[in-house]
């Protein structure tokens, strides 16, 4: 009597077209399978976010998303499946099952463990940085990486997230191999009989193959611009799955490191060209020319002493009269009212670092890690304001609350002309510190007690407290944030924001403040720059509007030194006008410096500002990649208008020099 199985399971045997056939069910089993995890991370993906959409996102949105997503999904399934494919065929000629079925096994195992590492990494970087994988996440690799794990384990739940992990990993390979053991449904095709029956079921294949890589019929295969289906920014970026974004942001980054990257700004355009265009003239000796400038006399009284302060994570969308019931910045207010409150202003990348640099040296973040490209013995750009102060009679200070190996800060803060460095572990004093560095009641406690009155002196200040992990005591520091506002409590939830996060906002405001009073009473002649090192990427709702994610404010207080009839409503700037703005501050008419950015006091209603992310008119604010439509500043979506046209071109201009100036050195190729 026979003994029937009681399921469908298939044990190799053979060669041959039942070997094949048998194979190459398996292998279409295991295409499904990675199609199916790519389509759940995507639905989880939107799920977890659907509170950012835009309120007119549909069903027909969503259809869009998820078919153009298949094709994506399609072309990661058919690499996964090459090796054991590869293995069915020859099955058909040779006893190779078992070896096809091995890798087959490996592949589908590394693959579904690896989807849920990456599933879940994906989740955590779309919450704090709203896209996918991109290509500021290589530039992890060159942070504080013991930071950044400490920073991860006091934030999450560490150990609970490994072990849900581990089960969702164990029952999914559980799931995935009995799918994969079900017998092919198609097992009575007949063998092709002749050549050219075999010929056709190659071709076949083929065909399928190439499809797959393609995700498409069409003239090309699908690209990372085929992601734009919606009028949402947001739900956009949930089109492709993180397998693909990883591949595009190594792309991208490997391009601009690439000896060719200035083709990414210039296109074609012989940088000699570029720079003359910039800067309106020929003749060029060097790059640093292409931006040297004329004062025109500073409007009052020469500052003693400059303070340029970058606040970590300082929102611009707190300064914003819609949000005033907030009450978490108000000294930078009160500062402004005194002085002058620049609304219109960006910085200059999305990181601190990256931002940092472009302050520091005055060049445009171009893409290739500015800090990690400056050597000593090179010399400091000719744009870098610390080596410029000095040349009006600065003495140069850097104080940073965090540590000096973090990201090269305080070699790259010397090589571009700082005398003084300050860092976090002489700051410490038996205060409270965390793995970023010390509180900013420390830092400028340290700076008061140390601030040289004797001498005039510039100094670039940067602040640490507000950041993971928050670990600062509200409560004792007196913070009056303890509930949200009535007017966010529907939908503060459903934002990325917490009273922790905003408690710790209102902290370095608070500091910060304190300090700027201290020093002013306690020395004549200070002028401050206080801005935010970039946005703190977190807002209490669902929707934050473009403007809302683009700004960070800037503040400039200095009685007897600031013009007292500048128009503040029409001022506009990024961080890479800093450098212009408080030379013409400090120095007399005809001295001759090197900036790439414009006088923010002298700027016009009508200009449009430039950063690494955003170009931002009076009206309208873009993502300079194009990942989104134009809004007003109401959050709207407008036409794009005709001034935008001339403001890419000037971005072009301003990032391909910078990258050439950065990657390139100083030189113009010779003709």
């Amino acid at each position: 009597m026979k003994k029937h199985s009681r399921g469908r399971r298939t044990a190799p045997s053979g060669s041959g077209w039942v070997a094949f056939t048998r194979q190459f069910g398996m292998d279409l089993r295991l295409w499904l399978w990675v199609v199916f995890l790519l389509f759940a991370a995507r639905t989880i993906l939107i799920w977890s976010n659907v509170a950012g959409f835009a309120e007119e996102v549909g069903f027909p949105d969503y259809l869009e998303v998820f078919f153009a997503g298949f094709r994506f999904d399609v072309r990661v399934a058919t690499v996964v499946i090459i090796p054991s494919l590869l293995l069915s065929c020859l099955c058909g000629s040779f006893r190779w099952e078992k070896v096809a079925m091995v890798v087959r096994g490996w592949t589908f195992g590394l693959f579904t463990a690896f989807w849920v590492i990456v599933t879940t990494l994906t989740l955590g970087y779309f919450k704090q940085f709203h896209n996918q994988f991109d290509a500021n996440v290589l530039g992890l690799v060159h942070d504080d990486f013991g930071a950044i794990v400490q920073t991860v384990w006091k934030g999450y739940p560490v150990i609970r997230g490994l072990l849900v992990m581990g089960v969702v990993v164990a029952v999914l390979l559980w799931l995935g191999r009995r799918w994969l053991r079900l017998a092919f449904g198609f097992g009575a095709l007949r063998s092709p009989g002749t050549g050219v029956g075999r010929m056709g079921v190659a071709l076949v294949v083929l065909c399928l193959l190439l499809l797959g890589l393609r995700g498409s019929w069409g003239s090309r295969p699908m690209q990372i611009k085929d992601a734009a289906r919606t009028g949402d920014f947001l739900l956009n970026r949930c089109v492709v799955n993180s397998f693909t974004a990883f591949i595009y942001a190594v792309k991208a980054h490997g391009k601009l490191m690439e000896a060719n990257g200035l083709d990414s700004y210039l296109g074609k355009e012989n940088i000699t060209e570029a720079c003359e265009r910039f800067a309106g003239r020929d003749g060029l000796a060097s790059v640093d020319d292409v931006f040297l400038r004329t004062a025109k006399g500073r409007p009052g009284e020469k500052p003693r002493h400059i303070f340029l302060i970058l606040m970590e994570s300082y929102d611009g969308w707190t300064m914003l009269d819609e949000h005033a019931s907030w009450n978490i910045s108000n000294e930078m207010k009160a500062l402004g009212r005194e002085g002058i409150y620049v609304q219109r202003f960006l910085s200059g990348s999305r990181s601190t670092m990256t931002s940092m640099a472009s302050v520091i040296g005055g060049m445009a973040d171009a893409g290739i890690i500015t800090n990690e490209r400056s050597r000593p013995g090179e010399g400091p750009y000719g744009t870098a304001i610390a080596e410029q102060m000095k040349k009006l009679g600065y003495e140069t200070h850097l104080y940073y609350a965090g540590y000096g190996g973090w990201e090269r800060v305080d070699d790259f803060s010397r090589e571009q002309g700082f005398e003084h460095t300050h860092l976090g572990p002489s700051m410490e004093d038996g205060g409270d510190t965390n793995e970023w560095g010390v509180t900013d009641k420390a830092l400028f406690s340290y700076m008061a007690k140390n601030f040289v009155t004797g001498k005039p002196t510039f100094n670039l200040v940067l602040t640490s407290s507000n950041h993971p992990p928050y670990s600062v005591d509200l409560e004792a520091e007196g913070c009056p944030l303890k509930e949200v506002p009535e007017k966010y409590r529907e939908e503060f939830e459903d934002g990325d924001a917490s009273l922790k996060m905003l408690g710790h906002h209102w902290y370095s405001d608070h500091e910060a403040g304190k300090f700027v009073r201290e020093a002013s009473a306690k020395e004549d002649g200070c002028l401050f720059a206080i801005t935010g090192d970039h946005w703190g990427r977190a807002f209490p709702g669902p929707r934050p509007s473009l403007l809302e994610q683009a700004l960070v404010p800037l503040v400039l207080y200095g009685p007897g030194i600031l013009p007292e009839d500048g128009d503040a409503g029409a001022m506009c700037g990024s961080h890479y006008d800093l450098g212009a703005t408080l030379i013409e501050l400090a120095a007399k008419a005809g001295h001759e410096y090197r900036a790439m950015g414009r006088n923010i006091l002298e700027t016009r209603e009508e200009d449009v500002v430039v950063s690494r992310l955003w170009l931002l008119g009076s009206d309208f604010v873009v993502p300079a990649d194009g990942s989104s439509g134009v809004q007003d500043l109401s959050g709207k979506s407008i036409e794009e208008p005709g001034r935008l046209a001339a403001a890419r071109r000037r971005y072009d201009l301003m990032h391909g020099i910078s990258w050439w100036r950065i990657g390139q050195g100083n030189g113009l190729p010779k003709e």
